[in-house]
């Protein structure tokens, strides 16, 4: 768990250093328990990652986005998602 945290704040950190939005690359929902709401907000995403987070902030979804659609998902962590969209594009 603590690795993967080391990650991710090293993936953030990374993309901060670049000089880019972590937030516009990196979307964070909460579990509404409505998926099809998050889906819709990600339309319009040409590329992203998104997280849905319980109320405890554990992590329920983690997946990628391209061209508005989910290419995947249940990804674990945000880590894991780098990889697979890096080797997508």
């Amino acid at each position: 768990m603590l690795i993967q945290q080391t990650r991710e704040v090293v993936i953030q950190c990374l993309i901060d250093q670049l000089g880019e939005d972590a937030s516009a690359l990196i979307k964070d929902f909460e579990d509404a328990g409505d998926s099809a709401v998050n889906m819709e907000e990600l339309v319009p995403e040409v590329m992203a990652m998104y997280l849905v987070k319980k109320e405890s902030g554990l992590v329920n979804d983690v997946g990628v986005v391209i061209e508005g659609s989910t290419v995947l998902g249940h990804l674990g962590d945000l880590s894991r998602a780098c990889c697979y969209l890096v080797a997508l594009t």
